[in-house]
């Protein structure tokens, strides 16, 4: 293991640029202004298909409760729940692509003059990397209650157990 490290060391020394781990505190905030953007357009995107096809979430999910819906309309309720699902999370996914292929961060991220790169070169994470990260990593991270976001505020590298899973790490570029 150690050996690995200081292979890893020596491959950051010869980067172009020499970066300081981000900490907690800046990181989470970073994700706070994240999860308010990918609210915003989760809402966005429930509105729309409630303007289009007349369909309110909220009131089919009361409906569904209580049973005073027709079978038919819970079938097609249920498969326009499904789309604005899938919808959401290809659209979360996308703007955490684009924006991690263009500028190394989220918008998040890019307030807090944060960036993700790779651990082994100073480039931005394609799909893979924001798959593992985002989504794979971060779900253990919550499964494991949170223990894996708290990695960041006590090890020395700040890395996260989603960083060493997608084999990331955020910097601050200020």
């Amino acid at each position: 293991m150690g050996k690995k490290q200081t292979k890893q060391a020596k491959k950051l020394q010869n980067s172009t640029k020499t970066y300081r781990p981000a900490g907690f505190f800046i990181r989470a905030t970073a994700t706070f202004i994240d999860g308010l953007l990918f609210w915003s357009l989760s809402a966005f995107i429930a509105l729309i298909f409630q303007i289009v096809f007349n369909f309110d979430q909220e009131l089919y999910l009361t409906q569904l409760k209580f049973q005073t819906i027709s079978d038919q309309d819970m079938v097609v309720g249920l498969i326009l729940y499904m789309i604005v699902i899938v919808i959401n999370v290809l659209s979360i996914f996308m703007v955490y692509y684009l924006f991690y292929h263009f500028k190394s961060a989220t918008p998040g991220k890019i307030i807090c003059g944060l960036k993700v790169l790779r651990s082994d070169k100073d480039e931005s994470i394609g799909a893979i990397g924001v798959i593992m990260r985002e989504f794979v990593g971060k779900l253990i991270s919550c499964i494991l209650l949170f223990m894996g976001f708290f990695l960041v505020a006590i090890r020395s590298d700040k890395k996260g157990l989603h960083d060493f899973i997608a084999k990331t790490r955020v910097v601050a570029q200020r």
